[in-house]
C-alpha cells in the first residue's frame, strides 16, 4: 500500500497475500458509490491461487482534494521523467560528438538505443494481450 503523500519510494505497508509471486489483481465494488461500497480485491499468484481480500474503509475511500493531491504528484513525476530524457539525448549527443571526434565506437549507443526501442515494443505488446484478454472476461 503506497502512500504518496508521505513517501514515494517505498511502500507505507505491505500484505503478504502469499508465498508466490502475484500474477493479476482486479477490483471490485458493491456500490458505484464509494461511501456505500465495500471495495474487494482478487489477487492471483503463479501457482494460479485465487485470494479474495476485502479492502477497509481507510483503502477504499477517497480522502478530501485526493484528486489534486495525486494528479499534481503525477505531473510532477511526468515533468521530471521529460527532464530526465531531455538531459539523456543530450548526453547522448555529447557522446556522439565525442566519439567522432576520437574516431569511436557509437555500437555502445546505438545497442543502449534498441534496447530501449525493444523495451517499448514488448511493453505495448503486452499492454494489447492484457487489453484483449479483459475485453474476454
Amino acid at each position: 500500500v503506497w502512500d504518496f503523500s508521505d513517501q514515494s519510494h517505498k511502500p507505507a505497508t505491505e500484505i503478504v497475500v502469499g508465498l508466490s509471486p502475484i500474477s493479476t489483481m482486479e477490483f471490485w465494488a458493491s456500490s458505484p458509490v464509494p461511501e456505500k461500497a465495500t471495495v474487494l480485491l482478487a489477487v492471483t499468484d503463479l501457482t494460479g491461487t485465487l485470494h479474495i481480500l476485502q479492502l477497509s474503509k481507510q483503502l477504499s475511500r477517497p480522502i478530501t482534494n485526493e484528486l489534486v493531491l495525486i494528479s499534481s504528484y503525477f505531473d510532477r513525476e511526468l515533468s521530471h521523467r521529460e527532464y530526465v530524457l531531455a538531459r539523456d539525448d543530450a548526453r547522448d549527443k555529447q557522446d556522439s560528438k565525442a566519439a567522432a571526434n576520437i574516431g569511436g565506437d557509437e555500437s555502445k549507443l546505438s545497442s543502449k538505443k534498441t534496447a530501449l526501442q525493444e523495451e517499448e515494443a514488448t511493453e505495448e505488446a503486452y499492454k494489447a494481450i492484457e487489453e484483449h484478454y479483459r475485453e474476454l472476461f
